[in-house]
C-alpha cells in the first residue's frame, strides 16, 4: 500500500474531519508524532503531525546528513522535491545557513519571516494557527504564498518554487507535474 500512488484529498467535509480525529488518536495511541493515510492503508494524501518544539531537546549531530537523505528519498520516489517545514527553533538550531533546494515553508505566527529566518528564502508562510475557514470546525492554520497567481500555476505544475525553476530543470528537477 505505501508503494501505491496517493490520491489528493478534495472533499473538506464531515467524513474527512472524522478520519483526521481518527488518524491523530491512532498516532497519540502508537505512541507517534506522524501518521499518514497510507500507513493505515488509505490511498489519500494526508498526514497528521504533532509539532511539538520539545521534540527538538537532544538533536543528534548527524541529524542534517539524516534529513538530505530523507529528502532525497522522498524525491525518489515522488519525482518531486518536498517542501521544508519548519518553525524557528528547528530552523535556528538545525537549518540556518544550510543549503537547500527545496522549497521552505516557515512557521512565524509572531513576526514576518525576515524577523525570525534572516535571510531564508521562503515560498509558503503560516502566519497563524488559529484562523477561521467556513465550514471547519475549530481553528486552522491559514498560510501565505510568496508570489503572484503566475507564480501559484509554476508552482502547482512543477511542484519547485518558482525562482528555482530554470536553475533545476536542466538537473531534471522541476519537470512539469503530469
Amino acid at each position: 500500500m505505501l508503494r501505491t500512488p496517493a490520491e489528493p484529498v478534495t472533499d473538506f467535509d464531515l467524513e474527512l474531519r472524522n478520519l483526521v480525529k481518527d488518524l491523530t488518536e491512532t498516532m497519540l495511541d502508537a505512541p507517534g508524532v506522524g501518521l499518514a493515510a497510507p500507513q493505515v492503508g488509505l490511498p489519500l494524501q494526508l498526514a497528521v503531525i504533532e509539532d511539538r518544539e520539545e521534540y527538538l531537546k537532544d538533536v543528534p549531530a548527524d541529524v542534517l546528513e539524516k534529513i538530505r537523505v530523507m529528502l532525497a528519498a522522498m524525491e525518489k520516489h515522488t519525482g518531486k522535491l518536498p517542501i521544508i517545514y519548519t518553525d524557528m527553533t528547528f530552523h535556528h538550531d538545525i537549518l540556518e545557513g544550510e543549503h537547500f533546494d527545496n522549497a521552505f515553508w516557515l512557521r512565524s505566527t509572531a513576526a514576518e519571516p525576515p524577523e525570525r529566518y534572516g535571510n531564508r528564502r521562503w515560498m509558503m508562510w503560516q502566519w497563524t494557527q488559529t484562523g477561521v475557514l467556513n465550514g471547519v470546525v475549530g481553528e486552522v492554520d491559514r498560510n501565505a504564498f510568496y508570489g503572484d497567481e503566475n507564480d501559484w500555476t509554476v508552482f502547482l505544475l512543477t511542484g519547485c518554487d518558482p525562482r528555482v525553476v530554470d536553475a533545476l530543470g536542466p538537473q531534471g528537477k522541476c519537470q512539469l507535474v503530469k
